[in-house]
């Protein structure tokens, strides 16, 4: 591993003290590196990819108090800058999935011709479910879609969601708590 050069480190210390100058040369001497990274995991087409640069500039100024040398500086924002560009496609790919899981459980409905009544049933359990959906923690949701909705097997969810099986395990049991709660509060479960 190359090492920093005294400047590097010099103009770090004093970036990491709030100078707006060596702020500034650190982001032009970065940026194209923090640039190429996000770009290499998101696709060049990503939508998000000036605002993951944008917090992962953030990011790096806000670590070069921490900046020892051991690296240099470029390599340094390099990592940042992956980390803010992996976070933010998982985030992409859990919205995604949301909207497959809900997709799906809207397709494998019953096929026969529903009455009136049971049409108006439907749109309120999706309503309910979506409802109550939205108000736990996106990470809980996410598992307990993956796993009830689309059937997946613990170890398929930790995979897809980068997490130990035994932290889905908890997600999907503390998000059925939940939504028990949250049903029995409106008067629809025992």
């Amino acid at each position: 591993m190359v090492k920093a050069s005294e400047r590097e480190i010099w103009l770090a210390r004093r970036a990491g003290a709030g100078r707006r100058g060596d702020e500034r040369a650190v982001l032009e001497e970065t940026g194209p590196v923090m640039l190429r990274v996000i770009q290499r995991v998101l696709g060049p087409q990503a939508d998000e990819v000036e605002d993951v640069l944008q917090e992962a500039s953030l990011a790096l100024l806000g670590s070069l108090r921490a900046y020892r040398g051991e690296c240099t500086l470029r390599h340094y924002a390099g990592r940042i800058a992956a980390r803010h560009a992996i976070r933010a496609r998982r985030r992409r790919e859990r919205e995604r999935d949301k909207v497959v899981a809900l997709r799906a459980w809207n397709e494998h409905r019953d096929l026969r011709a529903p009455s009136v009544s049971e049409l108006q049933e439907r749109r309120d359990d999706e309503r309910l479910f979506r409802e109550l959906l939205g108000k736990l923690p996106e990470e809980q949701a996410e598992a307990l879609v993956l796993r009830v909705v689309l059937g997946h097997s613990l170890p398929e969810i930790a995979a897809a969601v980068g997490a130990p099986p035994n932290t889905v395990r908890s997600r999907i049991r503390i998000a059925r708590e939940r939504l028990r709660r949250m049903l029995i509060q409106r008067g629809v479960g025992s």
